[in-house]
């Protein structure tokens, strides 16, 4: 299986071609990389072409991030979103990708602080918010199917696509087989509405179309929303259930980590790489029986 690295790894701290640079050199085969430059200084297509080129380079597959206004009140802010993402679909595809990780437009309750996760995102989204994205993304589908891409809906708290049950709602008024489902567990582990990661990922079985891993320890049990991040290997989730119950379901596309730990995280995305390897080295060892357990919920 292909291991990728997120760009918030050295994000901010490294031009993007020296980050590809370090990417490859860690050892990593490809790279998920935002859809525009951060820094504002290159128009959409010549930041794509740039990092096209550097990931050639290295021999670096390539994963762009895309958010959208999908239900943004303004009808040009919509078209012009919708625009912007189908070019990212269309220069993906010519450049070998097949996923686009995406983003609904973001939504949060009024006077509610955006760190009680469970009252945000999907807990608040209005039916015109719902129909606005669902006919949005039927067009980002319609587009992408052509090209063989598929669009992956990251679970992320603050959107309508935070949990597996909502996420799996949005893919089925969306109602396209390219509409997927980006799997992140160390999102939905801090929203208190988890339902503990095998069901998260049962819920999803089938339409799983990408997947992030991270890290993290969360002081939930403690009635506290404090959390804070840590290396792959180190946190609450246990990366060997996770991705023995991901594998075990049939699931064989990439393996994206992400580290937003604060510091210098130049020795971990070495170190992250190096235990996710190991996991998928043990898989290897136990093939037929890896998932399709239910035995291990409580542990989340």
């Amino acid at each position: 299986m292909k291991c990728y690295m997120h760009v918030n790894y050295l994000e901010h701290i490294l031009p993007v071609s020296e980050i590809m640079r370090q990417c490859a050199s860690a050892g990593y085969d490809g790279i998920e990389l935002r859809g525009w430059d951060v820094n504002n200084k290159m128009s959409q297509m010549e930041y794509l072409e740039s990092v096209a080129s550097e990931a050639s380079d290295h021999r670096l597959d390539l994963v762009f991030g895309c958010r959208n206004e999908s239900f943004s009140s303004d009808e040009r802010v919509r078209r012009q979103s919708l625009e912007t993402l189908k070019t990212i679909l269309d220069f993906s595809a010519a450049h070998g990708g097949r996923i686009l990780n995406v983003f609904a437009g973001a939504t949060f309750a009024k006077d509610v602080p955006r760190s009680h996760f469970e009252m945000n995102g999907s807990a608040c989204a209005g039916e015109e918010q719902w129909r606005m994205t669902v006919e949005y993304f039927q067009q980002a589908a319609d587009h992408a199917a052509p090209l063989n891409m598929d669009i992956c809906f990251e679970t992320h708290n603050g959107y309508l696509h935070d949990l597996a049950e909502p996420t799996c709602r949005l893919l089925d008024r969306i109602d396209r087989p390219n509409a997927k489902a980006n799997f992140d567990y160390g999102n939905i582990h801090l929203n208190r509405k988890n339902r503990g990661l095998i069901n998260e990922m049962n819920m999803l079985a089938g339409r799983i179309g990408y997947a992030h891993l991270k890290n993290l320890v969360s002081l939930n049990q403690f009635e506290s929303r404090a959390f804070f991040r840590t290396p792959l290997d180190a946190g609450d989730i246990n990366h060997f259930v996770l991705l023995r119950h991901l594998l075990g379901g049939g699931y064989r596309g990439p393996l994206t980590i992400e580290n937003t730990m604060p510091g210098d995280k130049r020795r971990w995305m070495h170190h992250d790489l190096a235990y996710l390897k190991s996991i998928l080295a043990d898989l290897c060892g136990c093939a037929g029986h890896c998932g399709n357990r239910n035995d291990e919920s409580d542990l989340f």
